[in-house]
């Protein structure tokens, strides 16, 4: 009877220590994926460049938490560095988006944090996006009040330097008058 008490209470520390185990991986990870959010930097640049002076507004995506959907602090630091436009952030039928409105033909829009953060662009109904694997994803764009036969150019920069990896995501692309979707190219490169 003494033996078998020993195999099970050998066998109920063997499971103990495999739980804590277990859930001290756990931890490890969720650390590491908020620790990405304090470390490193994050960088968001958009440029429109238009081959015509008349007035445009462009619909982009712009980088919001991959956890909870909101606008991250990236968007708030925005500022201007090329050309003359106006810009906010709008409901549209595709998600928020980053609204442009200028007239000038080359327009630059820059936003940088000091730390990294877990995000991605709005604008895209991809679920791989949101689980933040690599890859060639559709995003929603839109131009409007531009004189017919006209295009802007569309050319998005999205990097975040965590603490295990950094992610690129990059939009180029020609766009027309109304709603289209886009390619973003999203890597991530471990280090």
């Amino acid at each position: 009877m003494i033996a078998r008490d020993k195999i099970l209470y050998c066998s109920a520390v063997v499971a103990l220590i495999a739980a804590m185990a277990w859930i001290g991986i756990s931890v490890s990870f969720w650390w590491i994926e908020e620790n990405q959010r304090i470390e490193g930097y994050y960088l968001y640049r958009i440029e429109v460049t238009s081959n015509t002076t008349a007035q445009y507004i462009v619909f982009a995506p712009f980088p919001q938490d991959r956890h909870n959907r909101t606008e991250c602090d990236v968007v708030k630091k925005l500022s201007l560095t090329g050309g003359d436009a106006e810009w906010k952030i709008v409901d549209t039928e595709h998600g928020k988006a980053l609204r442009i409105e200028a007239q000038s033909s080359n327009v630059s829009i820059e936003g940088r944090l000091s730390k990294g953060a877990a995000m991605q662009l709005t604008m895209s109904e991809d679920e791989y996006i949101r689980r933040g694997d690599p890859g060639v994803y559709k995003h929603w764009v839109k131009l409007m009040n531009i004189t017919s036969n006209s295009s802007v150019g569309i050319h998005v920069t999205s990097y975040n330097e965590g603490i295990s990896t950094s992610t690129w995501v990059k939009i180029n692309a020609t766009i027309y008058e109304g709603w289209q979707q886009v390619d973003a190219r999203y890597t991530i490169i471990a280090e």
